[in-house]
């Protein structure tokens, strides 16, 4: 039996869009531990700025491939607005990262299906029951446990923007939504890194220093690692469902909080864990849901970072 008839069977069993999305968070973790440890040494903007030409670059040979395949689109403008959220998402990620431990920030980083929640109720006009109403509260109170701000010097005043990044990466995840009822994969990622790419340079070479070797090599690493994540997201989206791998989302702080005391020195306590277990537990009981409430498969969000 050939290798490809091998890997065909394989990723159609439904335990592989589990392995495809456990990759997928491993990859986003090694792409947040990348991030910390570079923008110690290249300014954030400027980070962005090269992460994004790089995953252009990547992208590109895939984009040529599909292109004459299929129709234009006709949602350019959402394209740019869905990359210009994707943007501050970003910028904003990669300074949080700069500023506060990377295991920290990625507890905090659970609260965007939350905020996707509270504007699709606010702007959308979506539906909110006492089941997501609950979810919400506790999702907040999670965030607390997390933040403790009961403590003295227990509430760090970077985590504000954590909580706007992860409230941008919401609305960017809307607008997905939108997009990928008629767009394929591809094109949304592509267009991504194509107009993040322009809107990033600006500032990106505004602030732009010579760099290593060293951080080059880092910061193609970030781009490649998240291309690598989106794809395997993707790919385990089509073959299982959002609510049984919602609770697999954790594993992103598990992966972070390891290779951060690994590498970075970082120590991360208890009451993290458990802040962040509260709110992916949350955020599992708002697609469940929304699963049951639709009756049928929801489509994926793909990470801006």
């Amino acid at each position: 039996m050939s290798p490809t008839v091998l890997y065909q069977r394989f990723s159609a069993h439904p335990l592989a869009g589990i392995g495809f999305y456990t990759f997928a968070m491993l990859c986003f973790s090694i792409m947040n531990t990348l991030i910390r440890d570079v923008t110690q040494e290249v300014a954030p903007s400027q980070a962005v700025f090269m992460r994004n030409l790089f995953s252009f670059l990547f992208l590109l040979p895939v984009a040529l491939h599909f292109w004459r395949r299929t129709a234009p689109s006709e949602k350019l403008w959402l394209h740019f607005w869905r990359a210009a959220v994707g943007l501050f998402a970003m910028e904003t990620w990669f300074l949080s990262l700069s500023l506060m431990p990377v295991s920290h920030a990625t507890a905090l980083s659970f609260t965007t299906p939350l905020f996707a929640t509270l504007f699709a109720f606010l702007f959308l006009r979506e539906p909110i029951g006492p089941w997501r109403i609950g979810a919400l509260v506790v999702g907040f109170l999670g965030a607390l446990v997390i933040l403790r701000p009961w403590e003295a010097g227990g509430f760090d005043a970077n985590v504000a923007i954590v909580l706007f990044s992860a409230a941008m990466m919401a609305v960017a995840s809307i607008v997905v939504k939108r997009l990928a009822a008629t767009e394929p994969a591809w094109r949304v990622v592509f267009y991504m890194a194509t107009f993040m790419s322009l809107l990033s340079a600006p500032m990106g070479l505004w602030q732009w220093q010579p760099v290593s070797t060293h951080a080059v090599i880092q910061v193609a690493a970030i781009a490649l690692a998240s291309t690598v994540a989106q794809l395997a997201m993707v790919r385990a989206f089509s073959n299982v469902g959002i609510v049984l791998l919602m609770p697999f989302d954790f594993l992103r702080l598990v992966f972070t909080a390891s290779l951060a005391v690994t590498f970075l020195g970082e120590t991360i306590d208890a009451p993290t864990l458990l802040g962040a277990a509260i709110i992916v537990a949350s955020s599992a009981l708002i697609a469940w849901r929304e699963t049951r409430r639709k009756e049928q498969p929801t489509s994926p969000s793909l990470e801006v970072r």
